[in-house]
């Protein structure tokens, strides 16, 4: 069953995968009530990569989720930049 615009999620592994999603995807400071809510990914995506800028993103994903969703145990991050989100 379909209800509005957002598909709904039925299972909390669904929803957690869609909340880590969220917190990577908002800019931070983008959520009025939330300013320290997300990544402040314009400082990674459209510059040059490497070890320092990729460990230093690594953290910051690391501190949020720890921060937003203390519920997650984050044990590793890939980095795949061919890889989609969906």
């Amino acid at each position: 069953m379909h209800s509005g615009i957002f598909s709904l999620t039925y299972s909390t592994k669904e929803q957690i995968r869609y909340n880590i999603r969220n917190l990577i995807l908002t800019q931070r400071g983008e959520r009025k009530l939330n300013l320290g809510f997300g990544i402040n990914w314009n400082n990674y995506f459209f510059h040059n990569k490497s070890k320092e800028s990729n460990q230093t993103l690594r953290e910051e994903i690391l501190d949020q989720c720890e921060f937003w969703l203390p519920f997650v145990d984050v044990e590793v991050i890939l980095e795949d930049y061919e890889h989609t989100l969906d």
